[in-house]
């Protein structure tokens, strides 16, 4: 009996290069919004203690694949102009970013051409994804009949779960509005798209970024922060292991301590999830806590020792109760 096709796949797409970590003098777009203290490191050239899982390398490799579909999509409505422009930028006294913008648009579909291209041209679009292109040409021509502005697009493939918290918040990530904002600042580019593509169901959701000065100041924070540091040849300080959410206004656990990948190193545990079990459930309690004070709730001898670890991180407890929603409490422990 033949067997051991799951096993071929699976070894192949496990077998890809590591990515060789060299020191350097410029930061990636992507990179901007991540933690201070990973940036100096990678810009070091510190091997981390958590580099990427074969799990997180085959979602990077997913992104990868979805991001040919759209190039694909996109060249057959006519409206793609260049894929993988090199982007450059650097403020004077600080350090240069470099990155690679995933799309440029412009122009006006072309129906004719575009049959043409997806009957000749488009080999490796399913005929799913081909009449999927020709009614989103046509769309774009019944919606658009003077086309498109010339404007970037920065594609991100992500999980239903993200998806479906993307769309109750209809927001953005901060850091990829920033990586946005670099390819409008080196471009000279007005305004650009951040869509957001669902791996498992196709779902798309986009944003439009626009270069406004607040905009421009956002991008030029993280680079100033961390070229003091790399400059100074100082390691910025770790991350907060809890940090208040202003969107949300929430406490939550802190991505950029989740996702180092030197977690390990600086904070000691083994994998995510080991720091996620930890202060999810402590983001939880000390939202439970707000909710009390907020409330005028009697406090439990925990309740006190929730609010002095809050205290203790800098924080005012009575401030950020005012700012919880008035929805029901997340489940919290009372003991």
């Amino acid at each position: 009996m033949i067997s051991g096709i799951s096993e071929g796949w699976n070894a192949g797409f496990a077998d890809q290069a590591e990515w060789e970590m060299k020191p350097r003098d410029y930061l990636w777009a992507s990179e901007l919004g991540n933690s201070p203290i990973d940036l100096y490191l990678r810009l070091k050239g510190e091997k981390p203690s958590n580099p990427p899982n074969e799990r997180a390398k085959r979602k990077m490799g997913a992104g990868v694949d979805w991001e040919f579909t759209i190039e694909q999509i996109l060249k057959s409505a006519g409206i793609l102009l260049e894929t993988q422009v090199n982007c450059q930028h650097q403020y004077e006294g600080l350090m240069r970013v470099s990155g690679k913008l995933d799309f440029l648009i412009g122009g006006k579909a072309d129906l004719e051409k575009s049959t043409q291209y997806l009957k000749d041209g488009a080999a490796y679009l399913s005929e799913n994804r081909r009449r999927a292109a020709e009614r989103a040409i046509k769309y774009y021509l019944e919606k658009y009949p003077n086309g498109f502005e010339p404007m970037p697009i920065e594609l991100k493939s992500i999980s239903d779960y993200a998806m479906d918290d993307m769309e109750k918040s209809n927001k953005p990530v901060a850091r990829n509005e920033l990586q946005l904002t670099h390819y409008l600042v080196s471009k000279g580019y007005t305004r650009g798209i951040l869509a957001y593509l669902n791996r498992n169901d196709e779902r798309m959701m986009e944003f439009v970024v626009e270069l406004t000065p607040e905009m421009e100041a956002k991008y030029r924070k993280p680079i100033e922060i961390i070229s003091k540091y790399y400059m100074a040849g100082i390691e910025p300080p770790k991350e907060k292991l809890i940090i208040w959410d202003e969107q949300n206004n929430k406490f939550t656990k802190n991505l950029n301590v989740s996702w180092s990948n030197y977690l390990t190193r600086l904070y000691g545990f083994k994998e995510p999830r080991e720091y996620d079990e930890i202060y999810g459930k402590k983001a939880i309690q000390w939202n439970g806590l707000l909710k009390r004070v907020k409330t005028g709730a009697k406090m439990t001898p925990k309740n006190l020792e929730w609010k002095a670890a809050i205290e203790a991180e800098g924080y005012n407890v009575e401030e950020l109760s005012a700012k919880m929603p008035d929805a029901p409490a997340e489940e919290e422990e009372t003991a």
